[in-house]
Order: structure tokens, then C-alpha cells, then sequence
């Protein structure tokens, strides 16, 4: 019995997809952009959706892509394959940054580049602050939706403070938390083959 047959995504899946909650790949998942990701969706709804991959680091830092800035402390995620070139971010600033947008209680993106530079620079903000990414996941309409009934994520909700911190094994740790088949999960090899 293969694997993937053992475990029935649709009968992990409690929750549906919105913003705020998170998209967890499952295990079997052959899209190398989105292969064992946590992807926290920012905005759904029936005609599109976006949000960013969670547990993709990439390795050149900020200071590295952003000559303006002189602070090496802050990486970049892989946020997704949609404009791959842009830069991105969230952080827990409120309106301190000019013309952000609220995603949630403790959560905004966007706001003035400009005056995060300085604020980097000066370290009067730090990583525990704000997070950047290259690129977004995002789907037009029916296609999350389509994915979903095709059992390619499950959905789960996440603690909306972790958000900002980096966690590269984001994946297995909330599927273990969860405890149950969840965890078994957790577990399964990139390659069953291998195992």
C-alpha cells in the first residue's frame, strides 16, 4: 500500500481556507514551489487570494539585495513564485510604518520602504518587527478551491504572534503538533521510496 494512500487528506482537513489561517502542503506535493510549505494567507476570498510561504529561507540576506541597507541581521524568505523579483513584507508595526495595511490584530504589509530603510538602518526596529519575502503564493479564482478538493493542503491556524519569526521546519512542527495521523505525516520521507 502506497503511502499516500494511508493517509486520507480530506480527512485531515476540519478547517476551510481563510485569511489569517495557514495552507499546509501535503507531503506528496511534486510542485517545487510549494513542496512542504506553510503558506499564511493573507487575503481570500471566491475571486483570488494571496499569502506568502513561511518556511522557505533564502540565502542572501537583506543587506545583500538592498544596498541602503547597512543592518546584516534580516533574511529573505521565498514568499512564492508570483513577481519572484519583488519584495515583500509583514510586520507587527501597526501604523508606525505610513500606509501600511492591517492584515490582522498584531499583522500589517506593506507601508512606506523608504522609512523602513531608515528605521533598519538606525536599529530602532528589529527581526522580531518585520519579515520580507521574494515574491507570493497567489490564486485566481476557483483555483484554491480546485486545490483544495484535489487534497493539496491541509488547513490549520496558527499562532498570529509566530508569524514574523522564521522557522525552515514550520512544516513538520505544526503537523506534529497536531498530533494523530497529523504527526504521521509529519514524519513521512520527501522520497517514500528512500524509506
Amino acid at each position: 500500500m502506497l503511502l499516500k494512500e494511508f493517509v486520507d487528506i480530506s480527512k485531515l482537513n476540519k478547517l476551510k481556507p481563510a485569511s489569517g489561517r495557514v495552507l499546509i502542503s501535503e507531503p506528496f506535493m511534486d510542485d517545487e514551489n510549494f513542496s512542504r510549505s506553510v503558506i499564511y494567507l493573507c487575503e481570500y476570498n471566491e475571486d483570488e487570494s494571496y499569502g506568502f510561504i513561511l518556511n522557505h529561507i533564502l540565502n542572501p540576506s537583506l543587506s545583500e539585495l538592498i544596498n541602503e541597507i547597512d543592518n546584516k541581521d534580516f533574511s529573505i524568505s521565498y514568499g512564492g513564485p508570483v513577481s519572484s523579483d519583488n519584495l515583500f513584507y509583514f510586520h507587527n508595526l501597526g501604523n508606525r510604518i505610513k500606509d501600511s495595511k492591517q492584515l490582522s490584530e498584531n499583522l500589517w504589509t506593506g507601508g512606506d520602504f523608504n522609512e523602513i530603510t531608515s528605521l533598519i538602518n538606525s536599529r530602532e526596529i528589529s527581526v522580531d518587527n518585520i519579515r520580507f519575502f521574494l515574491g507570493y503564493s497567489g490564486w485566481s479564482k476557483s483555483q484554491l478551491t480546485n486545490e483544495m478538493k484535489s487534497n493539496s493542503w491541509i488547513v490549520s491556524e496558527i499562532d498570529q504572534s509566530s508569524i514574523i519569526s522564521i522557522d525552515q521546519n514550520l512544516w513538520q512542527s505544526i503537523l506534529s503538533e497536531k498530533g494523530g495521523k497529523y504527526k504521521i505525516v509529519s514524519n513521512f520521507p520527501i522520497d517514500p521510496t528512500s524509506n
